[in-house]
């Protein structure tokens, strides 16, 4: 390493808390269900686009994974925040159920494109400058910036809906100009363009073989499925509905998102903080039962309690994207495919969430929400009863056989 490659490692870093500070940034989350409710749609279809909208994601995660290992990641994620501005817009010019319906559509084959590219190229440009073991830093200070940044954007959520409900839209949309300059800046990995050109289409009968040569990386998949649905759960599909039970304003949920991602930002700038106790594998666990400890809670809350629930919550969730994402990382063995790999990983993420909104919706119609939460919480416990002994009786990862090289170009 070299004064050289430590001045890269920093830009990069830098220009990667820029893209997760912009290309996050929807001003629309806290009012989005009241948002749909008043332009007519019941919450039976608002839940039914949000199952939509996890089906969509199982059908995209894998193809834009493909697509980001083969055409490259930067390419991705410039594709993908581009296609962030026309997101937002969407529900302004077209507030109707397919209107809707089309807005988280489009936001699902953005984030696609985005989120397994994104994590993908880090941590091989990181790696290739030497700095692989900042990666779970840049990852979880990422996130906090970003999140440092939604306390001051949702803060805002609340005046701007008062003065037009479209407005976090716009400010979104404006976000994502910013985000797709950013993508553009991303520097090129050293002998990027020589090895697109010999790249070909990656298979899909790699992906298969390195998933079941690799059983403990499964373990690892599924766990971090288990930690993403609950915070879904809680964060997106039940915020609004949590806080109407209790008896909050539509025009508190911002500053109440606000305050959640305060502490989730908290959170997410200690990524090492639980590494002088537990492994980051072990962590991953616990933090998973914290998170089900929380939603089982909230069925006892008031008001006050509901709150204390949603920012510890938000503190648990900091923490352990970060820490997921770097024992995932470290599990993948072929970094051709590490784009495919993060991308099978949101895949089963997504069918799992699309299946939860669909039974969500049945729940709320039937006033079942504290039963669905507190069985999000029991199958928390159940999922880390079942994974931890699950991924020490693993076999060992087996061989990998060389993938067949690409037939060189004709001259």
């Amino acid at each position: 390493m070299t004064r050289s490659t430590d001045a890269q490692a920093r830009r990069l870093i830098w220009l990667f808390y820029a893209f997760q500070i912009t290309v996050t940034m929807m001003l629309w989350l806290p009012i989005f269900y009241e948002f749909q409710k008043r332009n007519g749609l019941s919450e039976e279809q608002i839940l039914n686009i949000q199952s939509l909208y996890y089906v969509s994601f199982c059908l995209l995660e894998l193809p834009t994974g493909f697509l980001a290992d083969w055409l490259g990641h930067r390419n991705c994620m410039r594709v993908g925040a581009a296609l962030h501005i026309l997101t937002h817009l969407i529900p302004i010019f077209w507030p109707t159920y397919a209107g809707f319906a089309a807005h988280w559509l489009m936001l699902s084959l953005s984030r696609s494109l985005i989120s397994g590219a994104a994590s993908a190229y880090v941590y091989n440009k990181l790696e290739e400058l030497g700095h692989a073991d900042l990666y779970k830093e840049t990852e979880g200070r990422g996130r906090s910036w970003s999140l440092a940044v939604k306390v001051f954007g949702f803060a805002l959520t609340d005046p701007l809906t008062r003065m037009d409900p479209t407005l976090p839209y716009w400010v979104s949309a404006a976000s994502a100009v910013l985000s797709t300059y950013i993508a553009f800046r991303f520097p090129a990995r050293v002998g990027e363009r020589k090895v697109k050109a010999a790249k070909e289409p990656p298979r899909l009968s790699r992906v298969v073989a390195i998933l079941t040569s690799h059983p403990r990386m499964l373990v690892v998949m599924l766990q971090g499925v288990a930690l993403f649905t609950l915070t879904r759960i809680v964060q997106v599909n039940l915020f609004n509905p949590i806080l109407d039970a209790q008896g909050f304003r539509v025009d508190q949920f911002g500053r109440i998102l606000a305050m959640n991602t305060l502490f989730e930002a908290v959170g997410a700038a200690f990524p090492t903080a639980l590494r002088r106790w537990v492994s980051d594998f072990h962590a991953v666990f616990w933090l998973t039962l914290g998170m089900g400890t929380c939603c089982w809670a909230l069925t006892y809350s008031d008001w006050v309690g509901t709150l204390v629930c949603l920012n510890c919550f938000s503190v648990i969730t900091g923490l352990s994207y970060p820490v997921q994402r770097q024992v995932m990382n470290e599990h993948i063995p072929d970094s051709n495919y590490r784009a495919s790999m993060l991308s099978a990983e949101s895949l089963v993420d997504r069918a799992v969430c699309a299946w939860v909104a669909h039974r969500l919706g049945i729940a709320l119609q039937a006033h079942q929400m504290n039963f669905f939460l507190q069985a999000a919480g029991a199958a928390s416990l159940f999922s880390c009863a079942l994974l931890w002994p699950a991924y020490f009786l693993a076999p060992k990862p087996r061989p990998l056989a060389a993938e067949e090289p690409a037939e060189p170009l004709p001259e």
